[in-house]
C-alpha cells in the first residue's frame, strides 16, 4: 500500500489567512475571539466568537467569487487555491493543473448562515413567494452547491465527496482521501474542511449551555465552555511516486488514522472517552508506531467540562503516566466545528516541520480532574518525530490521525 504525504497547505482562519501568518499567530498565542458582528447578540447571554474577517479580493479570490458564493464556499476556494499553489499545482488562472484531482470536503453547517439571511430578507420584505426555493439566495446556498462551486472555480473534474461528521468532518475528509491513495484509487487528492457559524447554531450552543462568555480554556479548572469559530483548511495529499515524479518536497507524512463512534449520546461524549480511546489505538496501530514515539498530542480540547474530561480520561488510558505534551489551539481559534480537525491537522504538520508546539492560552489553573501536561503560556521547542491529532463530534464521531516527519519511522505501507 502507498505511503501518503502532505505536499500542500492552505488556511483561512480568524488569526491568519496564509500559512505563515497563521503559524506566527499560533506561536504568539494570538486570540481570534472578538465580539460577534454577523448578527445581533443583544438578546443573547453570549456575545463573542472567532469569526473570519470579511473576505477580500486578492491572489486567491476574485471579487466575483466573493459576491456570488457563500462565505463558506469562498473561504474553501481560497484555502484550496493556497494548498494547490503550495503543492505547485495552481495555474496562473487559479485553476488546478490536474483537472482530475479528487476533492474530499468536510463541513457541519454548510451554508446555513446564508440561508438565514435569505429567509430574513424574505420575511422583512414580505415578498410574494410561495416556496423557499423561489428565493434566489436560498437556491444558491444549498449544501449541494458547495462542491460544484469549488470544483468550478478550480476546474476540477475528478470525483467529489462531502461528509458531515459534525466536529470531526474535516479529519474524516482527510482520512478518506488518504485511503484512496493507499488503495491505489488515486495518486493525489485535495482534502480538508470549512465551516462558518449561523445564528441558529449559535443559539443552539447557548441552549446546550456549551458556550463560554469570554474565553476558551481547554483543560483549565475554571473553564466555562467553548467559543464558536470559523475557518477553512485544505491539504494536498499524494503518494510517494506522485510526489517524486513532480519533484516536490513534503511537509509531513500522514502515517495512520483511526475512526470510532461512541453510540452513547446525541451531543455529549462517552464520559470515560472510550470512543476516543479506540480511535487513538486504531490510529497508532495503523501507523505502525508505538505510543512512546508520539511527541505531542494536538487535543480536541473544546473547553467544555464534559468533552475535556472525557478526552483526558482517554489520554490517560492510552498513554498511562507517560502522556506526551498536549496543546489545544481552540483556545485561540474557537471551535470551527466541521473545519476544526482539518485546521488541527494542518497545525500539526507545521509543528512537525518547525519543531515547535504552540501553547494553550488562557490556561491559568490546571484542572486536577484532567491532569494533562499542557503546553501553557508560550510555545515550546520539541524535536518532534510524530504527532497525534484528536477530534470528537456530536453523535459520538471520533477520529485520530498520526502524522510523522517525512523521513521518520513507522510501518511502510
Amino acid at each position: 500500500m502507498q505511503d501518503v504525504y502532505i505536499t500542500g497547505l492552505g488556511i483561512m482562519s480568524p488569526i491568519g489567512t496564509r500559512v505563515d501568518s497563521f503559524w506566527k499567530a499560533l506561536l504568539a498565542g494570538t486570540s481570534g475571539i472578538k465580539p460577534v458582528r454577523k448578527f445581533n447578540t443583544d438578546a443573547m447571554p453570549i456575545k463573542v466568537g472567532a469569526e473570519l474577517e470579511p473576505l477580500q479580493a486578492d491572489a486567491f479570490l476574485s471579487q466575483e467569487e466573493i459576491d456570488s458564493a457563500s462565505t463558506l464556499t469562498a473561504a474553501g476556494i481560497a484555502a484550496a487555491r493556497q494548498a494547490l499553489a503550495d503543492a505547485r499545482l495552481l495555474s496562473p488562472l487559479g485553476h488546478s493543473q490536474d483537472p482530475m484531482l479528487k476533492l474530499f470536503y468536510g463541513t457541519s453547517n454548510a451554508g446555513l448562515n446564508d440561508n438565514e439571511k435569505a429567509f430574513r430578507r424574505y420575511w422583512e420584505e414580505k415578498r410574494a413567494l410561495s416556496l423557499p426555493s423561489e428565493i434566489p439566495q436560498y437556491r444558491e446556498r444549498q449544501v449541494t452547491e458547495i462542491l460544484p462551486r469549488i470544483a468550478r472555480a478550480l476546474r476540477l473534474k475528478g470525483a467529489q465527496t462531502m461528509n458531515t461528521n459534525t466536529c470531526a468532518a474535516g479529519g474524516y475528509a482527510i482520512s478518506l482521501a488518504a485511503d484512496q491513495i493507499r488503495l491505489g484509487q488515486t495518486d493525489i487528492a485535495l482534502c480538508g474542511g470549512a465551516d462558518v457559524f449561523a445564528e441558529v447554531v449559535f443559539a443552539g450552543f447557548i441552549n446546550l449551555h456549551a458556550l463560554a462568555p469570554e474565553k476558551c480554556q481547554p483543560f483549565e479548572r475554571n473553564r466555562k465552555g467553548t467559543i464558536l469559530g470559523e475557518a477553512a483548511a485544505m491539504l494536498v495529499v499524494e503518494s510517494r511516486e506522485s510526489m517524486e515524479r513532480r519533484g516536490v518536497r513534503p511537509w509531513a507524512r500522514l502515517a495512520g488514522e483511526g475512526w470510532s463512534a461512541d453510540a452513547c449520546h446525541l451531543s455529549a461524549p462517552q464520559p470515560q472517552g472510550q470512543g476516543l480511546v479506540e480511535s487513538m489505538q486504531r490510529a497508532l496501530l495503523s501507523a505502525g508506531l508505538p505510543k512512546d514515539k508520539i511527541g505531542c498530542v494536538l487535543a480536541h480540547g473544546t473547553g467544555t467540562v464534559s468533552n475535556d474530561l472525557a478526552e483526558a480520561c482517554a489520554l490517560r488510558e492510552v498513554f498511562g503516566e507517560a502522556i506526551p505534551p498536549v496543546t489545544a489551539i481552540k483556545s485561540m481559534l474557537g471551535h470551527s466545528q466541521g473545519a476544526a480537525s482539518a485546521v488541527d491537522t494542518l497545525a500539526a504538520v507545521l509543528m512537525l516541520h518547525h519543531g515547535l508546539i504552540p501553547p494553550v492560552i488562557n490556561y491559568e489553573e490546571p484542572d486536577p480532574d484532567c491532569s494533562l501536561p499542557c503546553v501553557a503560556g508560550k510555545a515550546r521547542k520539541a524535536g518532534l518525530e510524530a504527532c497525534l491529532v484528536n477530534a470528537s463530534g456530536f453523535g459520538g464521531n471520533n477520529i485520530s490521525l498520526v502524522l510523522c516527519r517525512p523521513g521518520s519511522g513507522g510501518r511502510a505501507r
